[in-house]
């Protein structure tokens, strides 16, 4: 299912992103983290 697939995208952006962030951001970390993944989703939809 290619929506798995873009979720499973996004997800990994974010935790690249969560790994070269600065061990105080762990607010930008999951800031990050919920920004892909609500774009994911919204775009999956289309």
């Amino acid at each position: 299912d290619s929506t798995w697939s873009e979720l499973i995208l996004c997800l990994g952006k974010s935790v690249i992103l969560c790994s070269i962030a600065e061990k105080g951001a762990m607010w930008c970390c999951i800031l990050s983290f919920l920004c892909n993944h609500l774009f994911c989703v919204t775009t999956a939809k289309y």
